[in-house]
């Protein structure tokens, strides 16, 4: 296992100073790296904004293959643990996780369960799309490996935004069977995608 941390360079008026004394300035992105069972695990950290990008790139091509939501946590926990030892546990955090295996077949399912979207359109009855996926992952808590995982880090869990909302047919979800008395005809259009960020709040800083 390789655990390591690197700092983007931004450009520095000291071309002469970097060049003779090492002098790097560091910009407000750091990266967090490991490698665990043939994947490549990064933690992205932009200081300012606060927001955290986490990723998991296989060494080797397996098209086949996509890893669990909870084994991506596995992954990263040491990133993450590296970066509140040596930075302290912010209030609060923007996060992305790129791909979540878990949630195509949920949002879809639930789209279906719930009614809240017209299975012909694969647009929501009321509403814009960002929004209405926004709302009903938070309802339903699809995310419940990030509910899990970093509330036992002492943060709670909540969809920031919702953007570009992908509509797939049912039938190119595999099993057609539901988790409720509704079922989905084949060419019904679901939500199966999309780009989330979520955030994250300590616990003991959220009035109750």
């Amino acid at each position: 296992m390789v655990l390591a941390l690197t700092a983007a360079c931004a450009p520095t008026d000291r071309p002469n100073a970097a060049a003779s004394e090492g002098y790097v300035e560091k910009s407000h992105v750091s990266r967090y790296t490991r490698t665990a069972d043939n994947y490549d695990a990064t933690l992205s950290v932009n200081d300012r904004t606060g927001m955290l990008i986490l990723a998991v790139t296989a060494r080797v091509a397996n098209p086949g293959v996509r890893p669990s939501m909870s084994s991506r946590l596995t992954f990263w926990k040491p990133l993450l643990d590296q970066l509140f030892r040596e930075h302290g546990r912010q209030p609060e955090y923007l996060l992305a996780v790129g791909d979540y295996p878990e949630l195509r077949r949920r949002m879809a399912e639930a789209a279906i369960c719930l009614g809240d979207w017209d299975p012909k359109t694969g647009r929501p009855r009321a509403g814009r799309a960002g929004p209405a996926l926004k709302t009903m992952l938070a309802r339903e808590r699809l995310y419940q490996e990030l509910d899990s995982f970093f509330g036992s880090m002492g943060y709670l869990v909540a969809v920031d935004h919702v953007e570009g909302v992908m509509i797939c047919p049912w039938k190119n979800l595999g099993d057609l069977g539901t988790r409720c008395a509704a079922s989905g005809e084949a060419d019904s259009l679901v939500p199966c995608g999309a780009s989330i960020i979520f955030k994250l709040s300590r616990a003991d800083a959220t009035p109750r």
